[in-house]
């Protein structure tokens, strides 16, 4: 699912909800930095969404939404940052930084998500900015083990 505009405004976090996600936050930013460590330089790629979806389960069925709603917050702030620093580093337009990215989705076979008409979305990014160079060459790590837990830290909760 696609989301074409922001969502919709709501009112500013209520306290009883502030609280709740200030007394899980910390836990969720360990699991999120736990993934991270495991799919930086993973090989093969596809193994990356395969990671991320093993974790959001189970930070749904431990957490609930609010744990989600976390995962999604911490994943989307560090992201922004890391485009902000990659555009500065590479002299290059935010815009264009993320036309990389968009071609880089597109480049997805056809099949593989059940997406269609992406012919069409690949002209019409390449249409829209200077579409960057492709998507940058990973650096291809060992292959790590898997463990049966989700955030890799042998079944513990950490502290």
């Amino acid at each position: 699912m696609e989301l074409m505009e922001p969502m919709e405004q709501r009112d500013p976090v209520d306290t009883d909800e502030d609280e709740r996600l200030a007394a899980i936050a910390p836990e969720i930013i360990r699991i999120t930095v736990s993934l991270l460590r495991r799919v930086a330089g993973l090989y093969p790629e596809e193994r990356v969404p395969q990671e991320a979806l093993l974790v959001a389960d189970g930070i749904l069925d431990r957490y609930g939404v609010d744990g989600l709603r976390l995962l999604t917050m911490t994943l989307t702030g560090w992201a922004a940052v890391e485009i902000e620093r990659e555009a500065q580093a590479s002299g290059r337009t935010l815009q264009s930084v993320l036309d990389e990215m968009e071609l880089t989705r597109l480049e997805v076979e056809v099949g593989e998500w059940g997406a269609e008409g992406q012919d069409g979305d690949r002209e019409a990014a390449r249409d829209s900015g200077e579409g960057g160079k492709g998507a940058a060459d990973r650096g291809r790590g060992e292959d790590r083990d898997r463990r049966g837990d989700m955030d890799g830290d042998g079944g513990g909760r950490g502290a």
